[in-house]
């Protein structure tokens, strides 16, 4: 039952735990369908507007709205598990990320909620998955700064191994960017050779050319293997083709 609460006199929602109750318990016996209810301070009834009689879209949009307002500033004042597991609920129709995050609080305070966790895992997966195919900077720089690219595989690799077999060179490049970023230099130079032995191994041509455009240096040797040798191994001829040219 989705839901949202009002004091009509300060136009704020209630977070008092007793006073939360008593309003669950009335939307409760409510059997009518989803509803906005509006409450005095008294906690007696002001108005309640079927969402039937108004735009249906418009409506559940508005309860959702208020109910992350209402969680939110629940959280402000207590910071308990379940206050992070109402917003990664309430979140989870808006942002799927966002939502991920909140649970990922909550799961460390205690609170585990297995099929809430796993249906958030999958739609963040499914929207990181679709914004590496077109490349949005917007969600893969944030998604990786925020940590959750430990938490969520995209097609059962992690984020960047996905964008380098599917040759996807921009997303490579933004990936990459978004992951030395706060490195220092041996580990920046570190980190993009083991990129390179990825991208030797999955022959993906597009993406080691645009490592060559960058200037990138590809004559080296790491824990005994290079890129022309990870090619030779694996057999990816467009990239014993590009670095013999």
């Amino acid at each position: 039952l989705h839901w949202f609460i009002y004091d009509y006199k300060n136009g704020a929602p209630f977070l008092n735990e007793a006073s939360t109750q008593i309003i669950r318990d009335a939307i409760s016996r409510d059997r009518d369908g989803i509803t906005i209810w509006y409450f005095d301070d008294k906690l007696t009834m002001f108005e309640r507007i079927p969402i039937a009689t108004r735009n249906e879209v418009t409506g559940l949009s508005e309860l959702r709205k208020g109910a992350i307002s209402y969680a939110a500033k629940a959280l402000t004042l207590n910071q308990s598990a379940k206050n992070y597991q109402a917003l990664a609920r309430y979140y989870q129709e808006e942002n799927s990320v966002i939502a991920l995050e909140y649970m990922i609080q909550a799961n460390a305070l205690g609170v585990t909620d297995p099929l809430l966790y796993n249906a958030l895992l999958f739609d963040v997966s499914s929207e990181i998955q679709a914004a590496v195919q077109s490349s949005n900077d917007k969600i893969l720089t944030p998604f990786i700064t925020s940590g959750l690219d430990k938490k969520v595989l995209i097609a059962g690799s992690d984020v960047l191994s996905y964008a380098i077999a599917t040759n996807n060179p921009d997303a490579t490049q933004i990936l990459l960017n978004a992951y030395v970023q706060s490195l220092s230099d041996a580990q920046r130079t570190n980190f993009i050779q083991k990129a390179l032995l990825v991208i030797a191994r999955e022959n993906s041509e597009k993406c080691l050319s645009r490592l060559l455009e960058l200037g990138i240096n590809t004559d080296f040797t790491l824990e005994g293997e290079s890129p022309k040798s990870v090619a030779e191994k694996f057999g990816s001829k467009k990239i014993i083709d590009l670095l013999n040219n």
